[in-house]
């Protein structure tokens, strides 16, 4: 797709009519004339001007034949609010565009607030279309966006990055990583594709580093309203929290993501992982407060599992209903809310011996967490529980399961990113 862009690019320029070069100043002209060579060298505060384009340089050589000039020692080029600037410029009349294989900037705005950077590029007065290689850097007022190689396009103020690409967010410290990035500054929206990952790094309690990273297809930035969205195959690290889910949404301001699958025929839930608990729904938010998780909500067929006996896998302690809450204090979990048709399942330790296990329903059970264990159960509006005997479940502990028990061992894991 970008090989077809530049290629247009050049194709459109090259069939625009051109206009000459008009020399307006130099110290200096040495001509040469030969059956081969037309051509004269311009020494000292060189000017010259093509419709609405001025250029500054120490010196050139002009090819009169060709409408060329070939530009050397503190090149400037200015069109309405733009400057461009480096210290070698070939300007070719016909096509109108200016290149340089040395390092290039471009400013624009009444007070620079636009700003690309390369060790090479060109820019084309007549489209307005800047094509930027070899560590490429661009510059708004909202961020900033590294890169191998970079075209802007000032009529449209679209832009694409492509190659070992970061963006950095000037409001906090969110990054975007990808292979490829769309941006576009009018409206002020980010497209991330191809092994895009959100990064947020913030600080702890005890002044630690505390990395989010949020891994998807594709991820749409909102800068106006610091919203992010995340297309297909969303993974989620932070710390002692894990989660996956088709598609998310990170509200940043509010701190809320929230996880979800819009595909019902796929028949996939969203998935978090918080220490040995974990917890499947339809949706789920994950709040946050002053950066430290705060609350899960999660909703529709919902269900969380914890290992009770790392001696027997099948052991697996549940706890299902329309809505489970759990709630997090620094960093820990210390209640669990299970809400509408709530059922429980429990297996029983007695004097560190497998003792059976106790089927439950309510229409709201607590369960108060010390310790990472069970410390007290609250049932509200019960059903008489149901008590089976070890000698009777044991071998057949997955026959009692409940009904929509899930269990996924797949956690993500912090992907490797390269920071430049």
């Amino acid at each position: 797709m970008l090989k077809y862009y530049i290629i247009i690019l050049f194709f459109v320029a090259s069939v625009i009519k051109a206009e000459p070069i008009l020399l307006k100043n130099a110290n200096e002209l040495i001509g040469e004339h030969t059956e081969s060579t037309n051509q004269r060298t311009l020494i000292g505060n060189v000017i010259l001007q093509q419709k609405n384009v001025v250029v500054n340089s120490n010196s050139a050589i002009q090819y009169i034949n060709y409408n060329r000039f070939l530009l050397t020692g503190n090149v400037i080029i200015t069109q309405d609010s733009l400057i461009l600037k480096s210290e070698n410029v070939l300007y070719d009349g016909n096509t109108y565009i200016a290149s340089s294989d040395k390092k290039v900037t471009i400013t624009e705005g009444t007070e620079g607030t636009k700003k690309l950077i390369g060790n090479s590029g060109t820019y084309s007065t007549q489209t307005l279309i800047a094509n930027f290689n070899d560590d490429v850097i661009l510059e708004d007022d909202s961020l900033i966006v590294y890169a191998d190689s970079i075209i802007y396009n000032r009529k449209t103020t679209e832009s694409i990055a492509w190659g070992n690409v970061i963006v950095k967010a000037k409001k906090d410290n969110v990054f975007a990583i990808a292979d490829t990035i769309f941006h576009t500054y009018n409206t002020n929206l980010t497209l991330a594709k191809s092994n895009a990952i959100l990064l947020q790094i913030d600080t702890n309690q005890n002044l630690k580093l505390d990395t989010l990273t949020i891994k998807s297809d594709s991820i749409l930035a909102n800068r106006n309203e610091n919203i992010y969205y995340f297309y297909h195959n969303v993974e989620i690290v932070r710390s002692n929290l894990k989660a996956i889910s088709q598609q998310g949404i990170y509200y940043n301001d509010n701190e809320k993501i929230i996880l979800f699958n819009p595909d019902k025929e796929m028949q996939t839930h969203s998935i978090v992982w918080l220490d040995s608990t974990q917890l499947h729904a339809d949706s789920i938010q994950i709040k946050l407060n002053n950066n430290k998780l705060n609350i899960i909500h999660s909703y529709q067929n919902c269900i969380a599992i914890t290992q009770n006996d790392s001696n027997n896998s099948s052991r697996i302690d549940q706890l299902a209903g329309n809505e489970i809450i759990l709630y997090i204090n620094n960093d820990t979990l210390n209640k669990i809310e299970s809400m509408q048709n709530a059922k429980s399942l429990f297996f029983s330790n007695s004097n560190n011996e497998p003792d059976g296990l106790i089927e439950s329903s309510a229409e709201k059970i607590t369960i108060y967490i010390k310790n990472n264990k069970a410390d007290e159960v609250i049932y509200e509006q019960s059903i008489p529980s149901k008590y089976h005997p070890e000698p009777y479940i044991y071998g057949k502990e997955t026959n009692f399961y409940l009904d929509n028990f899930r269990k996924e061992d797949s956690k993500p894991t912090k992907p490797e990113i390269k920071i430049r």
